[in-house]
């Protein structure tokens, strides 16, 4: 009897006990360690099946002071997150640098390379879109990659500045023809009257 109440008193006290501990942390399925980098909304969806990713094309058309700056901070930028850059061209208008860049950056880094080559300038226009595509198994965020194609423009002001000096030049041209027109018709008209007082007096000669 002595024996059961013990037992019974025994019981009701470990009960009590693990009641008023304190629980521990539980861990989350797929959270990421402390510290460590969460995933963006770009690389992980719910609605997205396991062996399907988003691949992104992005566009982005920025004014920035110095252009030839701007592409240099642009491919460090994505050779930082593990990207590279795929194409490039340059070309000249109204004497001014214009630059086209295309980057491939892996998905995972997606949204930082874009955040970051959004402050080299100012933006002017921009587009992105996304193509679910199947991967395999040895496929992942940081080994797939997305496009953005980055295009570098001068300020306004400068463009504007280039076509200013373009009219001045050919304001100057014409200024240095209408002067040199000035200097050169009295010697035609000095010939001309030359010739015309020569034939006159050829033929008074003759009468």
């Amino acid at each position: 009897m002595f024996t059961l109440r013990s037992l019974s008193l025994l019981s009701l006290i470990s009960f009590f006990a693990a009641a008023c501990s304190t629980p521990g942390t539980p861990t989350m399925s797929g959270s990421y360690p402390q510290g460590s980098d969460s995933p963006s909304s770009s690389e992980y969806n719910s609605n997205i099946p396991n062996n399907t990713l988003v691949v992104y094309n992005a566009y982005m058309e920025l004014e920035v002071s110095d252009t030839e700056y701007a592409a240099r901070q642009a491919k460090q930028i994505a050779a930082s997150q593990g990207g590279y850059l795929v194409s490039s061209r340059s070309w000249y208008s109204n004497g001014e640098r214009w630059t086209t860049l295309t980057l491939a950056v892996p998905l995972a880094r997606f949204d930082y390379v874009y955040q970051s080559l959004l402050r080299l300038g100012t933006l002017i226009n921009d587009s992105v879109s996304g193509d679910r595509v199947k991967v395999d198994y040895e496929s992942n965020p940081y080994n797939t990659f997305s496009n953005i194609t980055l295009q570098l423009r001068p300020p306004a002001w400068n463009v504007g500045k280039g076509v200013s000096s373009w009219f001045a030049t050919l304001w100057s041209f014409i200024v240095t023809l209408f002067w040199l027109a000035v200097a050169v018709t009295p010697l035609i008209l000095m010939g001309i009257g030359g010739v015309t007082v020569m034939r006159w007096i050829a033929s008074r000669v003759k009468k």
